[in-house]
C-alpha cells in the first residue's frame, strides 16, 4: 500500500501516480545537475525510473530484513548506481 495501490481505488491510483513521478522528477534533476555524468538526453528519465524503483525495493526488502543497517543499504545503492552509471559514462566518453 506504501508504494503500489492495492485498492484499485481511482484517488488511490492518482496519488500513488503522482508520488512515483515527483520522486522520479527529482532524480531526473539531480542527474541532469551532475556535472561528471555524460548521460544521453533520452536516458535521463529511464534511469531516474531505474534508480527510483532499485531504491523503492530495496526499501521494501528492508522491511523483511529489519536488522540490516541503513549504512550497508545507502552503501548498497552508492556502489552499484553511482559508481555503475559513473562506468558506463567513461564508457561512452
Amino acid at each position: 500500500m506504501l508504494f503500489q495501490d492495492v485498492t484499485g481505488d481511482p484517488e488511490i491510483h492518482a496519488f500513488h501516480a503522482g508520488m512515483r513521478a515527483t520522486a522520479r522528477a527529482a532524480i531526473m534533476r539531480l542527474l541532469e545537475a551532475e556535472s561528471s555524468l555524460d548521460l544521453d538526453p533520452s536516458m535521463i528519465e529511464p534511469v531516474a525510473e531505474l534508480l527510483r524503483s532499485a531504491m523503492t525495493g530495496l526499501a521494501l526488502w528492508w522491511l523483511d530484513n529489519p536488522k540490516t543497517k541503513r549504512a550497508t543499504l545507502v552503501q548498497t545503492i552508492i556502489q552499484t548506481t553511482w559508481q555503475g552509471l559513473a562506468s558506463a559514462t567513461r564508457a561512452r566518453s
